[in-house]
Protein backbone atom coordinates (compact mmCIF):
# COMPACT_ATOMS: atom_id res chain seq x y z
CA UNK A 1 0.00 0.00 0.00
CA UNK A 2 1.36 3.33 -0.79
CA UNK A 3 0.30 6.38 1.27
CA UNK A 4 0.15 9.51 0.29
CA UNK A 5 0.59 12.74 2.53
CA UNK A 6 -0.86 15.78 0.49
CA UNK A 7 -1.45 19.20 1.72
CA UNK A 8 0.35 22.67 1.86
CA UNK A 9 3.12 23.47 3.31
CA UNK A 10 3.11 23.97 7.01
CA UNK A 11 0.00 21.58 7.20
CA UNK A 12 1.74 19.25 9.02
CA UNK A 13 1.91 16.28 6.75
CA UNK A 14 5.66 15.09 7.06
CA UNK A 15 4.97 15.33 10.30
CA UNK A 16 1.97 13.00 10.12
CA UNK A 17 3.57 10.71 7.55
CA UNK A 18 6.71 10.36 10.04
CA UNK A 19 4.92 9.59 13.13
CA UNK A 20 3.27 7.03 10.86
CA UNK A 21 6.21 5.81 9.23
CA UNK A 22 7.84 5.09 13.38
CA UNK A 23 4.55 3.60 14.66
CA UNK A 24 3.85 1.30 11.44
CA UNK A 25 7.96 0.86 10.48
CA UNK A 26 7.35 1.78 6.87
CA UNK A 27 9.92 4.18 5.17
CA UNK A 28 9.42 7.59 3.88
CA UNK A 29 10.03 7.82 0.44
CA UNK A 30 9.92 12.26 -0.07
CA UNK A 31 8.93 13.27 -3.78
CA UNK A 32 11.91 14.96 -4.91
CA UNK A 33 10.06 16.98 -7.59
CA UNK A 34 10.10 20.11 -6.22
CA UNK A 35 11.71 21.65 -9.14
CA UNK A 36 8.31 20.71 -11.14
CA UNK A 37 6.02 21.92 -8.03
CA UNK A 38 7.63 24.64 -6.77
CA UNK A 39 10.62 26.38 -9.19
CA UNK A 40 9.41 29.76 -10.90
CA UNK A 41 12.34 28.88 -13.34
CA UNK A 42 11.08 28.03 -16.47
CA UNK A 43 14.42 25.90 -17.78
CA UNK A 44 12.25 22.57 -18.75
CA UNK A 45 9.69 22.52 -21.30
CA UNK A 46 6.21 21.58 -20.92
CA UNK A 47 6.70 17.82 -22.32
CA UNK A 48 9.82 17.33 -19.76
CA UNK A 49 7.72 18.13 -17.07
CA UNK A 50 4.72 15.92 -18.10
CA UNK A 51 7.42 12.87 -18.69
CA UNK A 52 9.58 13.26 -15.53
CA UNK A 53 6.42 13.58 -13.47
CA UNK A 54 4.61 10.72 -15.35
CA UNK A 55 7.78 8.30 -15.03
CA UNK A 56 7.99 9.00 -11.33
CA UNK A 57 4.31 7.74 -10.19
CA UNK A 58 4.67 4.43 -13.34
CA UNK A 59 8.12 3.15 -11.89
CA UNK A 60 6.98 3.90 -7.78
CA UNK A 61 3.24 2.53 -8.30
CA UNK A 62 3.98 -1.03 -8.92
CA UNK A 63 5.91 -1.23 -5.40
CA UNK A 64 2.64 -0.71 -4.15
CA UNK A 65 1.45 -4.16 -4.12
CA UNK A 66 4.33 -5.70 -2.86
CA UNK A 67 5.12 -3.34 0.31
CA UNK A 68 3.96 -0.71 2.36
CA UNK A 69 6.00 2.83 2.02
CA UNK A 70 5.15 6.70 2.44
CA UNK A 71 4.86 9.47 -0.26
CA UNK A 72 5.41 12.93 1.17
CA UNK A 73 3.26 14.33 -1.78
CA UNK A 74 2.27 12.91 -5.07
CA UNK A 75 -1.05 13.03 -6.68
CA UNK A 76 -2.57 15.51 -5.72
CA UNK A 77 0.63 18.11 -5.97
CA UNK A 78 1.18 17.47 -9.06
CA UNK A 79 -2.67 18.35 -9.96
CA UNK A 80 -2.60 21.57 -7.65
CA UNK A 81 0.98 23.03 -8.49
CA UNK A 82 0.49 23.02 -12.25
CA UNK A 83 -3.12 24.57 -11.67
CA UNK A 84 -0.92 27.23 -8.98
CA UNK A 85 1.37 28.14 -12.26
CA UNK A 86 -0.98 27.89 -14.43
CA UNK A 87 1.09 25.46 -15.97
CA UNK A 88 -0.81 23.70 -19.16
CA UNK A 89 0.14 20.27 -19.20
CA UNK A 90 -1.62 16.98 -19.66
CA UNK A 91 -1.99 15.11 -15.83
CA UNK A 92 -4.82 13.06 -16.89
CA UNK A 93 -2.92 9.80 -16.17
CA UNK A 94 -3.20 11.23 -12.88
CA UNK A 95 -6.63 10.35 -12.48
CA UNK A 96 -5.77 6.67 -13.46
CA UNK A 97 -4.55 6.27 -9.71
CA UNK A 98 -7.18 8.01 -7.83
CA UNK A 99 -10.57 6.68 -9.98
CA UNK A 100 -8.89 3.78 -12.01
CA UNK A 101 -7.60 0.19 -11.85
CA UNK A 102 -4.37 2.20 -10.42
CA UNK A 103 -5.88 3.32 -7.45
CA UNK A 104 -6.35 0.09 -5.44
CA UNK A 105 -2.72 0.29 -4.11
CA UNK A 106 -2.87 3.82 -2.97
CA UNK A 107 -4.49 6.04 -0.15
CA UNK A 108 -4.55 9.49 -0.35
CA UNK A 109 -4.29 11.69 2.96
CA UNK A 110 -5.16 15.47 2.33
CA UNK A 111 -3.67 17.03 5.11
CA UNK A 112 -5.34 20.50 5.95
CA UNK A 113 -5.37 23.21 8.72
CA UNK A 114 -7.37 26.53 9.10
CA UNK A 115 -6.47 29.73 7.94
CA UNK A 116 -5.73 30.92 11.32
CA UNK A 117 -3.58 27.88 12.39
CA UNK A 118 -1.47 28.17 8.68
CA UNK A 119 -0.95 31.90 9.95
CA UNK A 120 0.53 30.97 13.14
CA UNK A 121 2.54 28.25 11.51
CA UNK A 122 3.44 30.72 9.49
CA UNK A 123 4.67 33.63 12.02
CA UNK A 124 6.94 30.83 13.65
CA UNK A 125 8.72 28.98 10.94
CA UNK A 126 7.78 30.80 7.41
CA UNK A 127 7.98 29.68 4.04
CA UNK A 128 11.39 29.73 1.56
CA UNK A 129 9.21 29.65 -1.26
CA UNK A 130 5.81 30.61 -0.75
CA UNK A 131 3.82 33.99 0.85
CA UNK A 132 1.05 33.40 3.29
CA UNK A 133 -1.14 34.70 0.88
CA UNK A 134 0.40 32.21 -1.79
CA UNK A 135 -0.24 29.29 0.88
CA UNK A 136 -3.70 30.11 1.49
CA UNK A 137 -4.17 29.88 -2.26
CA UNK A 138 -2.51 26.64 -2.51
CA UNK A 139 -4.84 25.02 0.33
CA UNK A 140 -7.75 26.39 -1.41
CA UNK A 141 -6.87 24.82 -4.90
CA UNK A 142 -6.06 21.30 -2.56
CA UNK A 143 -9.62 21.63 -1.17
CA UNK A 144 -11.44 22.21 -4.81
CA UNK A 145 -9.30 19.65 -6.16
CA UNK A 146 -10.53 16.91 -3.52
CA UNK A 147 -13.66 18.57 -3.92
CA UNK A 148 -14.10 18.13 -7.66
CA UNK A 149 -12.41 14.40 -6.89
CA UNK A 150 -15.25 13.44 -4.30
CA UNK A 151 -17.96 14.83 -6.59
CA UNK A 152 -17.23 13.38 -9.42
CA UNK A 153 -16.68 9.21 -8.04
CA UNK A 154 -17.30 7.39 -4.81
CA UNK A 155 -14.81 5.10 -6.06
CA UNK A 156 -11.91 7.03 -4.44
CA UNK A 157 -9.48 6.46 -2.16
CA UNK A 158 -8.71 10.02 -0.41
CA UNK A 159 -8.79 10.56 3.44
CA UNK A 160 -9.58 14.40 4.29
CA UNK A 161 -7.61 15.50 7.81
CA UNK A 162 -8.36 18.34 9.75
CA UNK A 163 -4.78 19.24 11.31
CA UNK A 164 -5.33 22.03 13.92
CA UNK A 165 -3.55 20.01 16.42
CA UNK A 166 -0.45 21.78 18.15
CA UNK A 167 2.56 19.93 16.52
CA UNK A 168 6.04 19.94 16.85
CA UNK A 169 7.74 21.55 13.67
CA UNK A 170 11.36 20.44 13.28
Amino acid sequence: MIHIYEGVDLSGKSTLARKQSETEDIPIIKKKLEIFNHARKDWLVKGDIELITQMFFESIYPLGAKYDFILDRGLLSSLVYSKFFNRDINLNYVYDYIYGDKSSHILIKLIYISDEELEKRYALRGDKIFSLNELKDIQKLYLETYEIIHSNSQNHRILLIKNDAQIHIQ
